[in-house]
């Protein structure tokens, strides 16, 4: 299966024309508010009014070209006044502005690579990719992951740090997998524009893990948003993995271009992150995709993962873990997620390979999916679940089952049921998408290592 893990990130582009009607609103004389002018909700967006004028004008212009530049590729002014609805001399203006500003350089003209021999030729501008870099951190129970990318989405470095359930050991490898990955990728602390920490809790519209009452909601926090924070003196953002990971899927894995859909993280236990209709659906304290429900259904028992699952069904058969009717009172598996995990593999890959005691194993399992998979989509209604995580790559045998069984549980049509093709770094690669997402949205107030002041400020 192909990693897509490496691939470039894609920031989320900005609705169409969106920019161009502000920048007309402000030449009309009317007056633009930063809730108006954003269609995303940034760590620092400015809610004041902003009142007709010059200066405002030259923002809006300023925020519509360097949108415009921010797919990576080189373009001409022409391109950005057919883009943006601005005039040539408007175009050219902002475009110095922002090469002064370290955001955007000047490109060789397309002379030098042969494009054309007569004429003028034109003024190329581009992103300047390496301007700054962002950091996206997944802290499991077990390990920090860290991923550094630059502007455009490029995976530059990444690090691993394994920790065991204390808080001070979670700041302390979430620190050391960060700095890791950033001497890796040859970044400098100063160049981190955004950071997000995905935790395996929930956490609110807030940034913060405000449901207290579940002491291992309170300890995956451990204050890493705080932590980090006075590390990399940048923007820190808190969120669920599950959450992150359906961003990253929604953006460019199994659920690329799909509106409602759902990714399931499936390893140790079920976790989902919900998107209905392109938004995310946290709900009031950020519990939308916790799946405890599950201590209701029956034949599931318990939010437990395929891992644990698979490693007992492997070693004591099919029928080890029997029917319920409500919460388990004890959890199956060793108790050692990555021994699980290995072991699920293994047998995953045996069942790939025809092993017939593996295949029953894995039909065992498909069952199991696919009653988990029914209640979920029967509340959300989605077209496409993912079954995201360390196990994904191998999930195949389990997940042709559960296809399978979905219908005898489900009206048609029944959500298509996938693999994510991100690897098991889909919950930091999420983590990066989403701090590339918030320097995007408020690139104005940010300010570049090296420069005095951001656009917006000077």
């Amino acid at each position: 299966m192909e990693d897509r893990s490496r691939a470039p990130l894609r920031a989320r582009p900005r609705s169409p024309g969106y920019l161009i009607d502000v920048v007309k609103q402000l030449r009309e004389g009317g007056t633009v508010t930063a809730a108006e002018s954003s269609p995303v909700s940034a760590p620092r967006t400015r809610q004041r009014e902003r009142t007709t004028s010059t200066r405002a004008l030259r923002l809006a212009s300023t925020a519509a070209v360097l949108d415009a530049l921010w797919h990576g590729e080189a373009v001409t002014g022409s391109d950005l006044i057919a883009t943006t609805g601005l005039t040539r001399a408007t175009v050219h203006d902002v475009c110095a502005d922002l090469i002064a500003a370290g955001w955007v350089e000047e490109l060789a003209d397309q002379r030098a690579h042969g494009s054309y021999a007569r004429g003028r030729p034109a003024r190329r501008y581009g992103l300047r990719a390496r301007a700054g870099v962002v950091l996206g951190l997944e802290a499991s129970s077990a390990r920090c992951t860290a991923l550094v990318t630059d502007l455009l989405g490029v995976p530059l470095g990444t690090a691993e740090s394994t920790c065991r359930r204390d808080a001070g050991e979670r700041r302390t490898a979430a620190g050391e997998a960060a700095g890791a990955a950033l001497a890796e990728a040859g970044a400098a602390v100063e160049e981190v524009l955004a950071c997000t920490v995905a935790v395996p809790a929930p956490v609110a519209a807030s940034g913060r893990v405000e449901v207290r009452s579940n002491p291992y909601w309170v300890l995956m926090d451990a204050g890493l948003s705080e932590h980090l924070q006075r590390r990399l003196s940048c923007p820190v953002r808190l969120a669920n993995d599950a959450d992150l990971a359906a961003l990253a899927e929604g953006r460019r894995g199994g659920a690329a271009g799909v509106l409602d859909h759902i990714t399931v993280l499936a390893d140790g236990g079920f976790g989902a992150g919900l998107v209905a209709a392109g938004s995310l659906v946290r709900g009031r304290w950020g519990r939308g995709g916790e799946m405890r429900w599950l201590d209701l259904v029956t034949d599931v028992g318990a939010p437990i993962g395929l891992g644990p699952l698979l490693a007992l069904w492997d070693a004591e058969g099919p029928d080890a873990f029997p029917d319920t009717h409500g919460p388990l009172e004890v959890e199956p598996g060793t108790g050692d997620l990555e021994a699980d995990l290995e072991r699920a593999h293994r047998v995953l890959r045996e069942a790939a390979d025809g092993d017939s005691r593996a295949l029953a194993v894995a039909e065992r399992a498909g069952h199991h999916l696919a009653r988990v998979v029914a209640t979920a989509a029967g509340l959300f209604d989605p077209e496409v679940v993912v079954l995201a995580g360390q196990l994904a790559e191998d999930l195949q045998p389990v997940v042709d089952v559960a296809s399978h069984v979905l219908p005898e549980l489900l009206d048609e049509p029944v959500p298509r049921l996938v693999t994510s093709p991100l690897g098991g770094g889909v919950i930091a690669v999420g983590a990066a998408q989403q701090a590339l997402d918030d320097v995007r949205a408020d690139a104005l107030h940010v300010r570049l290592p090296g420069a005095a002041a951001a656009l917006a400020d000077r």
